[in-house]
């Protein structure tokens, strides 16, 4: 059902129903459809959601408890598959663990978070590494970005090993138990030893 008419009116009723979950008895199939039907106006909605929530990560606790778009704009992004949206999904998965737990039920950290991130990745893999050697990211988070980065990546297990190594002796973190779950879950072996190092 595209938008026709008066659009930005019927886009602008959409995202407010999307606003609040409190709203979430006015979601109907119609609206869902509409937003599916229509994603190109609705696309750069959801990612200004999604950079509303990573620079204001307190917004929560600034009287919008029951704040739920940027929930509703992984969620669309992540069926849309748009790729255009990964670098700035990329900038919220930086965020503090503390703001992360604010704005995400931990369920959804763990289980829906690394699916949306598999759905609109773009293969910038310079990004993603560089992401996850970052000092102020959440281990959780790494964990996250370290599966998404095996789990997709195309440069050989060879390369892998080698890019796991530099961050345990490179990257300067104090907390690698990331890396040590992702080199067990991964079933890669050659690493038996650099993991026994990070625990003598």
């Amino acid at each position: 059902m595209p938008v026709g008419g008066n659009e930005m009116t019927k886009v602008n009723d959409i995202l407010e129903k999307l606003r609040y979950f409190e709203n979430e008895n006015e979601i109907t199939k119609e609206t869902l459809t509409t937003v599916y039907d229509n994603q190109e106006e609705f696309t750069p909605y959801f990612i200004r959601a999604l950079e509303r929530v990573t620079a204001e990560p307190d917004l929560i606790y600034r009287g919008e408890k029951d704040y739920a778009l940027h929930y509703y704009s992984l969620l669309f992004l992540a069926a849309f598959r748009e790729k255009a949206a990964f670098p700035m999904i990329l900038k919220l998965a930086r965020l503090n663990e503390e703001d992360l737990e604010d704005l995400f039920s931990e369920d959804y950290l763990k289980e829906d978070f690394p699916r949306v991130l598999k759905s609109t990745f773009d293969n910038d893999f310079d990004s993603l590494k560089e992401t996850i050697k970052n000092k102020q990211l959440s281990d959780q988070m790494r964990t996250i970005l370290l599966e998404l980065y095996l789990s997709t990546s195309k440069a050989g297990r060879e390369q892998d090993v080698t890019f796991l190594r530099d961050i345990i002796e490179n990257s300067g973190l104090e907390n690698l138990t990331s890396v040590a779950e992702t080199v067990i879950c991964f079933e890669l072996h050659e690493m038996k030893e650099d993991i026994q190092s990070l625990f003598d």
